[in-house]
């Protein structure tokens, strides 16, 4: 193995794991700071999700295993999740093979995500808003009224 590669990859997985760890203090804080600090202003101004709402709901969902919640948060978070794992199993077998480049993604693959969150983006808000389809309600009292 390449010492370099292994130490940075050591690193790496020190930082998710102290990530995954600190991330119920993550969310306590959240709930507390969003009394102070205006939340997501897509949300609170024009009543429509950002891409990535319900994404912090979802990654606590798949912490407690819980698969389905989590695509109904955001499925799009969920993609990335996976995405996540796979790139970094692919790291691991890079880095037992001796690689010094571990993390190997290219444009086409960023375009396409690219392209996938803006897709996932307008469809949920569509869906909101056309047919009043809310997974995460917090929005559907607003589109019901109009």
């Amino acid at each position: 193995m390449h010492p370099v590669a292994k130490k940075k990859m050591i690193r790496f997985h020190v930082a998710v794991l102290l990530g995954i760890l600190l991330f119920p203090l993550y969310v306590w804080l959240s709930e507390r700071v969003t009394a102070v600090i205006p939340g997501c202003l897509m949300h609170d101004w024009f009543s429509l999700y950002c891409p990535l709402c319900g994404g912090t709901r979802a990654v606590g969902a798949l912490l407690r295993l819980d698969f389905l919640a989590a695509l109904r948060y955001n499925a799009y978070a969920v993609l990335l999740a996976v995405t996540a794992v796979v790139y970094d199993v692919l790291a691991w077998i890079r880095l037992c093979r001796g690689e010094e480049k571990l993390l190997v993604i290219s444009k086409k693959i960023l375009v396409i995500y690219g392209v996938l969150l803006l897709l996932y983006w307008i469809t949920r808000n569509v869906l909101l808003v056309a047919f009043h389809v809310d997974p995460l309600g917090d929005l559907l009292w607003f589109w019901n009224r109009i």
